[in-house]
């Protein structure tokens, strides 16, 4: 059975926030329930699983390595805010991709997106974040 990381991840990203790096020195929503286009967000992130995790190879007759692939949606009314709300991830990712979170063990970025609504003035940038952890057999 594999598990879930989606809450650890959210932990990880709220808790290594840090506002003062930012323009104008902001804490976004953070989430892991899906994000309908019809609410009114100011600033959220949110994350979810986007790929089930696959057993990628049979370390010993304990254990397994698994891949998951999540989802990181970046929502805000400005565009200025959702690029900051990007070069914050960056920074949370890259200064834990050895350690991310509980029960993970590698994070590494694949890609971002931008999905943004412009006609609504919506704005969303997407990182598609690959993590790695290790479960008995």
């Amino acid at each position: 059975m594999t598990t879930d990381y989606a809450d650890s991840l959210k932990t990880l990203f709220s808790g290594q926030w840090t506002a003062a790096n930012l323009t104008n020195a902001f804490t976004p929503s953070f989430s892991i329930e899906w994000h309908r286009e019809s609410w009114n967000v100011t600033r959220l992130v949110m994350i979810r699983e986007l790929m089930a995790p696959r057993t990628v190879e049979d370390c010993s007759n304990a254990f397994h390595r698994i891949d998951a692939v999540y989802q990181i949606d970046c929502w805000a009314n400005d565009r200025t805010d959702v690029m900051e709300m990007r070069t914050e991830m960056d920074r949370i990712v890259n200064a834990n991709n050895n350690n991310p979170a509980t029960g993970l063990c590698f994070m590494v970025q694949r890609r971002w997106t931008d999905n943004s609504f412009l006609e609504r003035e919506l704005y969303r940038m997407t990182l598609e974040l690959l993590v790695i952890y290790y479960e008995a057999a």
